[in-house]
Order: structure tokens, then sequence, then C-alpha cells
């Protein structure tokens, strides 16, 4: 199973993250 998401390209905000973690929850901070 592949899960996608796509967000709208028109919304224009990034989110830094400190590490991408694959296979964990990767949290922005607020």
């Amino acid at each position: 199973m592949i899960l996608t998401l796509t967000l709208n390209p028109s919304v224009d905000i990034s989110y830094p993250l400190t590490a991408l973690k694959l296979d964990d929850v990767n949290r922005v901070q607020k």
C-alpha cells in the first residue's frame, strides 16, 4: 500500500524538519 499526501500547490507554507525519520512519526516545531 502506498500512501501519498499531496498538498495544494497554491499554499506557500514550508515546515522545517530537524530530521526526517523513515518508519516513524515526523513532527514539526511550532
